[in-house]
């Protein structure tokens, strides 16, 4: 997508704001917004660890591993995972996550400082349960999941076929 002309005025505009609200509210030392857009998969995993807070704020997704992904890099639990409700990733990691709707700005932006203010026992807490969910929901059990529901319905195609 990042070849279309209407994704590249998204992202000049999402990258002016960003730098309009590092300027105001960061220093030399500290910014808010850690934004960077690469097509680097090693250096987005290693940016997942350090960020305290990881916005999916899709509007229309299928499975958002991104937010898998964040879970799955927060080994010392003090992250905070915002997801939108329209992932496909929120029926699963919805109760550890604090779940936005992308059209409601000002609701993201309480989200977003609920994130930020949440305290370190929450964030554990929380981050705790979504690794945990990972860990059971696993790419083995989606595929026993799905051999399981291929049998049922190879049993029921066979008993309907039978006189």
């Amino acid at each position: 997508q990042t070849h279309l002309r209407p994704y590249k005025k998204y992202m000049q505009e999402v990258t002016e704001l960003i730098e309009v609200i590092n300027s105001k509210y960061g220093s030399a030392q500290w910014y808010p917004i850690d934004f960077f857009y690469e097509n680097n998969y090693a250096q987005a995993i290693a940016g997942m660890k350090l960020h305290d807070v990881l916005l999916v704020n899709a509007v229309i997704d299928g499975m958002n591993l991104v937010a898998k992904e964040y879970v799955a890099a927060n080994v010392d639990n003090k992250g905070v995972l915002l997801l939108s409700r329209f992932t496909g990733s929120a029926r699963e990691l919805g109760k550890g996550a604090i779940l936005i709707n992308p059209y409601d700005f000002e609701a993201t932006a309480d989200a977003i400082r609920k994130a930020i203010q949440m305290p370190k026992d929450d964030r554990r807490e929380k981050m705790h349960g979504l690794r945990k969910t990972l860990a059971r929901r696993n790419i083995y059990a989606w595929a026993e999941n799905f051999i399981l529901s291929l049998d049922l319905q190879s049993s029921y195609v066979h008993d309907v076929n039978k006189p």
